[in-house]
């Protein structure tokens, strides 16, 4: 199993829908972060990450996430 199939198995399939539209690569994720009323974070190569409905990654909340 890949580690991407390992990472996103554990999450809603709504979330899962969205980690897969993300172009990363999932050897180098090193954290999802899930809060309340807060967009999707990952840290990736040691950077954080919003991630939108889309797959899309920004640095900043700025950008429409929802």
């Amino acid at each position: 199993m890949e580690k991407k199939d390992e990472l996103i198995k554990i999450f809603s399939k709504n979330i899962r829908e969205i980690l897969n539209r993300v172009a990363v690569d999932f050897d180098e994720v090193q954290e999802i972060r899930l809060r309340v009323a807060a967009p999707l974070l990952m840290v990736y190569k040691n950077e954080e990450y919003y991630i939108s409905r889309l797959g899309q990654r920004a640095r900043t909340a700025g950008m429409p996430i929802w």
